[in-house]
């Protein structure tokens, strides 16, 4: 990760732990311990990307705020394995907020125990015409309103790949799913910087893109 970065003001929003931290450092030094552990906690760089453009957030920059926030001398962090560990904790924090949220769980809907479920004359007549499985394979399940097309919902999910998306020069990636609805797709969010009047709002944005009568396609 050599980017994960912030428009907004350098004001940095640090937690009560983090606050803690720097309090108890030594006021009379300027040189980080040499554990690198202590010298750089892992809640410290999670809180510093709050509210940051992670697109754009380098790891310099970062160091940089780090030693300012606990009185370092300049530079002190960018030295192994200070750098390294911030370039660690910083590429976990980063991936496990840019990962898409994994798709909604389907619950099976099944008839209350000891009650038969009465087939309607129309799914009679389906069952009458639906072709014979050989033994040993599992055939693909169609719901109802299914209808033939490209790819299976399965196929699409695992071979798709993520859809990049512009906005006025911010790059980030909608990712594929299944929608709750049923319907295939892409989703993803971001943070994007916008200047009105002179003064620039971080714009959240959320997109949807839902692949047209991919509702009726086959489930598996």
């Amino acid at each position: 990760m050599s980017a994960v970065a912030s428009t907004v003001p350098q004001s940095v929003s640090i937690s009560a732990d983090t606050i803690t931290t720097i309090e108890g450092a030594d006021a009379n030094s300027s040189d980080p311990p040499s554990s690198a552990e202590e010298a750089v906690p892992t809640h410290c760089v999670a809180d510093l990307l709050n509210g940051k453009d992670l697109q754009s957030f380098s790891l310099k920059q970062m160091r940089s705020e780090l030693e300012q926030i606990f009185g370092y001398h300049v530079g002190s962090l960018s030295d192994h394995p200070y750098k390294q560990r911030i370039k660690e904790l910083a590429t976990a924090e980063v991936e496990r907020r840019m990962a898409p949220p994994p798709p909604p769980a389907e619950v099976p809907r099944t008839p209350p125990a000891g009650r038969l479920v009465e087939l309607s004359s129309s799914d009679k007549a389906k069952r009458e015409h639906e072709p014979d499985v050989p033994s040993g394979r599992k055939a693909a399940k169609v719901t109802s309103g299914s209808c033939p097309g490209p790819m299976t919902k399965r196929q699409f999910v695992e071979q798709a790949k993520p859809l990049p998306i512009d906005i006025s020069g911010h790059k980030f990636a909608l990712h594929q799913r299944t929608f709750s609805t049923g319907s295939c797709g892409y989703w993803g969010q971001a943070s994007i910087p916008v200047q009105i009047d002179g003064h620039e709002v971080m714009v959240k944005c959320q997109i949807n893109a839902v692949i047209n009568t991919s509702k009726g396609w086959v489930d598996a």
